[in-house]
């Protein structure tokens, strides 16, 4: 039926695996909504905190469904020749669909941040522009890559509040990132 169609589209984000990074950004959003030095720095009062747990979840899902579509449909060739059981790899995604579920991801991110201000949509689209560099260029050049894998992570969980003061969170999760990355 519908799930089964829908399934290797859902596989191409790897939405499952998302969680870690929408627990991030919830993070600063509560952190910034209960310290009072934080809260006057972003626009997170301005919403409930439904809005803007659900804006960050947003953004978050659809910058890391970028980064994973971004991945297969570069990557589409090598997986081919290696056997990986992936939805593009395997012709249960086409690469043009590939593409437009990459453009949806970005929208998705976009239409999250904006809610979360002006700010939040110009860190997104840079951390955006970051992914596709990182997915281009980047990860072939491991010091490089490294960095902007840093500066993604980072870009990302700090969308709700840009303005974070309290960055020592950001910190470990980037740490955690590079230390397991690879």
């Amino acid at each position: 039926g519908v799930l089964e169609y829908l399934m290797p589209y859902v596989r191409v984000t790897r939405v499952s695996s998302a969680f870690a990074a929408v627990g991030s950004v919830w993070f600063v959003v509560l952190w910034s909504r209960r310290v009072e030095e934080e809260t006057a720095t972003s626009m997170l009062a301005d919403l409930p905190l439904w809005g803007a747990l659900l804006s960050s979840a947003a953004a978050s899902i659809g910058l890391f469904g970028l980064s994973a579509c971004m991945n297969d449909l570069i990557d589409a060739r090598r997986d081919r020749a290696y056997g990986s059981d992936r939805p593009i790899a395997t012709g249960r995604v086409s690469l043009d669909a590939g593409a437009y579920v990459a453009v949806l991801a970005m929208i998705l991110a976009a239409a999250g941040a904006a809610p979360l201000g002006s700010a939040a949509l110009l860190l997104t689209l840079g951390v955006a522009v970051a992914i596709l560099c990182y997915h281009v260029v980047g990860r072939f050049v491991p010091a490089i890559g490294l960095a902007m894998v840093g500066a993604i992570v980072a870009g990302q969980m700090l969308v709700p509040n840009i303005h974070l003061r309290f960055l020592w969170p950001v910190w470990l999760v980037v740490t955690h990132t590079l230390l397991t990355f690879g």
